[in-house]
């Protein structure tokens, strides 16, 4: 992720996937502005990532470039392991210093060049997600210049709970659709609009049309809600920390 301060909202995603014989790469962006209009670009390609201190993306095909330098420290974790297979969350960057690069054209205006606050994240598989024991994901992360959160609450058959505060791990709670606590700090989201939302197979997947033919139609109902926000932290000693918020709900079939 890319966030400016006007209100502008870049996401960049990279994918490979690996099943039985097919293999399969994604690349997409998402562009919104603080107006509400979206703009997409969608590759068969996964993009070439570097990781560590500095992030690199690249994705000739998307036509962008994304360097993130690390301000708080990562988190990784194994959310789940049984006999179909793992869930590892590499939250490698929860707040950085971003650069991205795109060469505009009318699917994609605005800037060639944006400065912002970063997040990126690695989440690898090794069972079908439509294996996945969960009903509902809530999915977030809090990224300003001075207080950088994240929050992953996983609930269903295998209920799991992440809250990240300045890259420590930390104890916290969902507390309703608009406010959360993680660790010391107490966020509340304000000016929330919709990024993207409906079923996976008309919103992040529909590029993918007949690849995805092998993938169960139960899991293609699957149904996200993505939003940004303007967020407020307060934290222990009453200083509040202004911050801009992707927020997400997976709902599982």
């Amino acid at each position: 992720d890319v966030l400016t301060e006007d209100g502008t909202a870049y996401m960049g995603y990279s994918a490979e996937l690996e099943w039985r014989v097919a293999r399969l790469g994604y690349g997409h962006l998402l562009r919104q502005d603080a107006k509400k209009r979206s703009h997409t670009r969608t590759s068969l390609r996964a993009s070439e990532v570097e990781t560590g201190e500095v992030l690199a993306w690249r994705s000739p095909n998307l036509q962008a470039t994304a360097t993130l330098q690390r301000v708080d420290r990562g988190v990784k974790k194994e959310l789940l392991r049984n006999d179909d297979g793992a869930v590892v969350w590499d939250c490698m960057h929860p707040r950085s210093e971003a650069l991205l690069e795109v060469e505009p054209d009318d699917d994609m205006p605005g800037p060639a060049r944006i400065t912002g606050i970063g997040y990126a994240e690695r989440l690898t598989l090794t069972m079908a997600p439509w294996k996945l024991p969960i009903k509902r994901l809530r999915w977030g992360r809090f990224t300003g210049k001075t207080k950088g959160l994240v929050w992953l609450d996983w609930q269903g058959p295998h209920n799991v709970s992440v809250f990240i505060e300045d890259g420590l791990e930390v104890r916290g709670r969902v507390d309703d659709l608009t406010t959360f606590t993680v660790g010391g700090s107490r966020v509340e989201l304000t000016e929330r609009r919709v990024l993207r939302e409906g079923p996976l197979g008309t919103t992040a997947l529909a590029a993918l049309g007949g690849a995805l033919d092998f993938v169960p139609l139960r899991f293609l109902g699957t149904v996200e809600h993505k939003w940004f926000a303007h967020g407020v932290a307060v934290d222990e000693d009453g200083m509040r920390h202004e911050g801009l918020v992707i927020d997400e709900i997976v709902e599982f079939p």
